[in-house]
């Protein structure tokens, strides 16, 4: 019924611009018609001039009108709501950025900074950790801070040959890779003032995930099997996509089981 209503009210909206176009578009033509036969008027070239000019306008200005009312007015309304549901659409996700390049276009020393929580869900990150090794020892030298890392099981065999394919590498040289991810940040567990959590959880990886307090960054993998650059995107804490991510690494951890540091037995 409102939905009537408002086709219906649109509907008088618009015939009353036609109505009143058409009205003044009438009066222009008269003014014309006007100056161009009535004696009395093209005797006097000042006021013939006036009252061309004048009838030339109004005539002008309507079809303007109408052309803005009926198309132009319209399709920038269009184009603003749009808009504003995009920016809505954006805001409600909390995406922040979004790129192709994830050593780069993430602001990664800004995320280190001033951080206590970092959660990180990745293959072996090779290139990540190399780059951002130093980071990480000072970002442990926080009494407060801890980080919680979910790695692939290398154990897992079925886990190291789905990934392996993925990644265009043997399973062995995988394998290893996760070892080495998993030593690493065993060895950063000894010398931190804060806390350090390694999981191996077994299944396929999806994506990429690290977060950084309220910021998430997440990098997709490409199913060509070659090094490529992939899309990477950045949301913040309050946004949908920040909300489903977080969740998903809760589970992960759940899924996954604690290898490094070890857990002491209650009573030690």
């Amino acid at each position: 019924m409102m939905a009537n209503w408002r086709g219906a009210g649109r509907t008088i909206v618009t015939l009353q611009v036609v109505i009143v176009s058409l009205v003044s578009f009438g009066v222009g033509v008269g003014i014309l018609v006007t100056a161009a036969t009535w004696e009395w008027v093209t005797s006097k070239a000042g006021l013939q001039n006036v009252l061309n000019n004048l009838g030339g306008t109004v005539v002008t200005s309507v079809a303007l009108f109408l052309v803005w009312d009926l198309v132009g007015r319209r399709s920038f309304k269009r184009e603003m709501l749009d808009t504003v549901q995009y920016a809505a659409d954006l805001e409600d996700s909390g995406v922040v950025r979004v790129g192709t390049d994830y050593l780069r276009e993430p602001d990664w020393n800004d995320l280190f900074r001033s951080v206590t929580e970092i959660d990180i869900f990745f293959a072996y990150g090779s290139t990540w950790r190399n780059n951002h090794h130093s980071k990480l020892v000072d970002f442990l030298g926080g009494k407060n801070s801890r980080l919680r890392v979910v790695l692939p099981d290398p154990e897992d065999e079925a886990t190291v040959r789905v990934l392996s394919q993925r990644f265009s590498m043997t399973s062995d040289k995988l394998a290893d890779s996760i070892r080495e991810a998993v030593t690493l940040f065993t060895d950063l567990s000894v010398t931190a003032a804060g806390e350090v959590q390694v999981y191996a959880r077994s299944g396929d990886s999806l994506f990429s995930y690290y977060r950084f307090d309220g910021k998430a960054v997440v990098t997709m993998y490409a199913h060509e099997k070659k090094r490529k650059n992939v899309p990477v995107v950045v949301c913040q804490k309050g946004g949908s996509l920040h909300s489903f991510f977080t969740a998903d690494f809760d589970a992960l951890l759940k899924e996954g089981k604690r290898i490094a540091p070890k857990e002491q037995p209650k009573g030690e």
